[in-house]
């Protein structure tokens, strides 16, 4: 939305306000903080890593091992097979054959592309003695279609708690910012106090008040604000 005064000039000032929903900076937003994992499809949702783990690549690249046992890095192991089609002994016959300890017979188990490994796992499995290092969430958007699943890496202080966690992401993905320029004969102000994602009108006017321009200036933006900015 684009409003002047050009034709009357009614406040003795040339005021021009640009508010819309930035479809740009939403897409920059998204570029700056997330890593496309995997392109949704027929019966598959988009995988998202956020930028806190987008050197993630496999399966093993989501764990801390060196605290796990060779006793639970064994059970992990034979956890991984079918023991309908091979047997404990000839899955211990094919680590001594490759001369791995159990540790690293579990971390080439896990020598996944992460994409394929959270479609087979439905998620990221857990293993005794092992520390998880990411979390999933899932996010949604505006449609039916808009869904997707987050990996991101908890950090104390920030990502911690959950509920806000998913606004987040679902702005960050789904959500257009508000842009809003005003121009007072050529001088541009902005509204650098308001939550782009949570256009409230009534504490956009707040900010407005505290412009150092005319009253007269105050007024007309106000009462040519848009209710809620489209694009």
């Amino acid at each position: 939305m684009i409003k002047n005064n050009y034709d009357t000039c009614s406040t003795m000032e040339n005021i021009e306000i640009l508010c819309m929903l930035d479809n740009d900076i939403s897409q920059m937003n998204f570029d700056g903080n997330f890593k496309v994992l995997r392109n949704g499809g027929y019966n598959t949702r988009p995988i998202f890593l956020f930028e806190n783990c987008q050197d993630i690549n496999y399966l093993s690249d989501c764990y801390d091992l060196s605290n796990i046992t060779e006793k639970q890095a064994r059970d992990a192991v034979i956890d991984e097979h079918d023991l309908k089609y091979i047997s404990v002994a000839d899955i211990s016959s094919e680590k001594e054959h490759l001369d791995y300890t159990w540790k690293e017979y579990l971390i080439e188990l896990l020598q996944t592309p992460l994409d394929e490994a959270f479609d087979f796992y439905r998620g990221l499995p857990e293993y005794d003695g092992a520390e998880l290092l990411v979390d999933t969430i899932d996010i949604t958007g505006y449609s039916q279609s808009d869904f997707a699943t987050v990996i991101y890496k908890k950090e104390e202080g920030y990502l911690s708690d959950i509920s806000k966690t998913r606004e987040t992401f679902e702005q960050l993905v789904y959500s257009s910012p508000v842009y809003c320029r005003i121009d007072i004969d050529g001088e541009e102000y902005f509204l650098d106090d308001v939550d782009p994602y949570e256009w409230n009108l009534d504490e956009v006017k707040k900010e407005i008040d505290t412009f150092e321009i005319s009253d007269k200036a105050k007024e007309y933006i106000k009462d040519h604000l848009p209710e809620y900015p489209t694009h």
